[in-house]
Formats: structure tokens, C-alpha cells, sequence
């Protein structure tokens, strides 16, 4: 994450790297030891991926800017309900209490 974290804070504050991301993003991430899920979702403007695999949000926003994508695009992409995964669910659901915590065998909602 830290090698992600670096190119998205240089895309940001150097308008000259972001010009060259934009005409060439392997050229540019060659330069990166990203892993091979980050680099191609970055390659491809996969935000949400980054955002799903925790990268700075303020970060992954304002490299989108500076990448040519517009705010709306950036938000449409982070706007897409995901499906349960491994990291957890991505929408509401109902949270329960664990039954030795709630005092009975059976569990109850948080709701009441």
C-alpha cells in the first residue's frame, strides 16, 4: 500500500507526471513496486478497487482529478453497491448480537 500511496500523492502534486500517466500509464508505474491488483486497477481507473482495498480516500480522489477523470465519474464509481465478499458486506444488513453477550441462547437484533 505504501508504494500506492506514493504514486497517488506524486500524481497529485506534480502536473507533469500526471500529463505522462495520462499518454503513458505503464511507462509510469513501471517506476512503482505496486502489486499487480493495484497497478491494474490504476491503469485501468479502477478507484473503487483501490478504495475497496484501502487506499487514503482523500488520496485516490484528487489523483482522479488530476488524471483527467471527472468528479462525477470518480463518485459513479464509488457510488456502485459491491456484493459481499471477503472484506465484508457493502450495504445494510442486520446486525446481531452475539448470543452470550445478549444473555440468551438464541441472539437478538441490535434493534431491539
Amino acid at each position: 500500500m505504501y508504494f500506492l500511496h506514493k504514486l497517488l500523492w506524486e500524481l497529485r502534486r506534480d502536473p507533469a507526471l500526471a500529463a505522462r500517466f495520462r499518454d503513458d500509464p505503464d511507462g509510469v508505474l513501471d517506476g512503482y513496486e505496486l502489486d499487480p491488483a493495484e497497478r491494474a486497477a490504476i491503469a485501468a481507473r479502477d478507484f473503487r478497487t483501490l478504495y475497496d482495498r484501502g487506499a487514503n480516500p482523500y488520496l485516490l480522489y484528487f489523483c482522479a482529478l488530476q488524471i483527467g477523470v471527472s468528479r462525477a465519474d470518480y463518485y459513479e464509481q464509488l457510488r456502485v453497491a459491491r456484493p459481499a465478499g471477503p472484506t465484508g458486506p457493502t450495504g445494510p444488513s442486520e446486525l446481531t448480537e452475539p448470543a452470550e453477550l445478549a444473555g440468551n441462547t438464541e441472539g437478538r437484533t441490535l434493534d431491539g
